[in-house]
């Protein structure tokens, strides 16, 4: 078991439960105002200061075994929030770090990928070569900063093009959905869980209803078709869950997960206070179809 948190990388021995490699991945130098490599910033280079690196995405890189039929886990894709949300490569199960793998190719070293802020969220899902990231933004850094006004809040992202997002600034559209700069400070998204049923990839997040302050949160399941490089079928739709009892509206989800074999999506959800709490399940045959 491999356990990412603040500046560590852990992976667990679970048959005699103990640590079995660990890693440091902060904190590390790094500002909100300069790109991902420190060579360029806005104003002074004073704001390059020890940061903590909260680590947003762990995912395992599988590699076919040539030989066999096997399929080995043998590096982890990590992108943590310093150097603009950018992502290392890691041996498994040592925690090495690696400068190449057969499944990534391209210049990714510096490819800025998830959140770049400790209270801004991110949710991925890795299909094949496709990487699939919704990034939520925080009112912590300032929302004019250029090196994160192009960058989209849920994207298609290819390991095999350096991580880059599919037809990126295409004139016939790209595999991008991206919300305006002068909403996200008002329209902060909280992406909980991504996952896969089928030809399609969802995303369970919760958000203000509209940009005016003070808006009530939402819950929505974002869709999106797997081999979609345009982003014409992005979808939304709000999720609500109500009592039998009394009717109480539960509407802010806290977290979630798929079972695919039954299809069905299992989430936890509270009122607006955070005073009650329900389980909400969704079948595959109503909302996932």
């Amino acid at each position: 078991m491999v356990i990412a948190a603040v500046n560590r990388l852990y992976v667990l021995d679970l048959n005699i439960l103990t640590l079995a490699h660990e890693a440091v991945t902060g904190p590390a130098l790094d500002s909100p105002f300069c790109n991902s490599e420190l060579t360029s910033c806005i104003g002074s280079r004073d704001t390059i200061v020890d940061t903590d690196n909260w680590n947003k995405l762990l995912l395992p890189l599988i590699d076919k075994n040539i030989n066999s039929t096997k399929l080995d886990i043998n590096a982890l894709l990590v992108c943590g929030s310093v150097r603009q949300g950018e992502c290392q490569l890691r041996n498994f199960p040592t925690l090495e770090r690696l400068r190449e793998h057969r499944s990534l190719s391209g210049n990714w070293q510096h490819v800025p990928v998830v959140a770049n802020s400790p209270l801004a969220s991110t949710a991925a899902i890795l299909v094949g070569d496709r990487l699939f990231v919704a990034t939520g933004t925080s009112s912590e850094i300032p929302t004019g900063n250029p090196y994160r006004e192009a960058f989209p809040a849920v994207t298609t992202r290819l390991l095999s093009d350096g991580l880059q997002t599919v037809n990126a600034g295409s004139l016939d559209g790209e595999a991008a959905v991206h919300i305006r700069v002068e909403y996200r400070r008002h329209m902060q998204l909280n992406y909980l869980y991504a996952f896969r049923d089928q030809h399609f990839i969802y995303w369970l997040a919760v958000q203000p209803r509209s940009p005016n302050t003070g808006a009530a949160l939402i819950t929505r399941l974002i869709r999106v078709c797997l081999e979609d490089d345009r982003y014409t079928s992005y979808s939304e739709l709000e999720l609500q869950c109500r009592s039998a009892e009394d009717n109480t509206l539960f509407a802010v989800a806290r977290a979630g997960t798929f079972y695919s074999n039954k299809r069905e999506l299992w989430a936890i959800f509270t009122d607006y206070e955070g005073q009650r709490s329900a389980i909400y399940v969704e079948g595959g045959q109503t909302i996932l179809d």
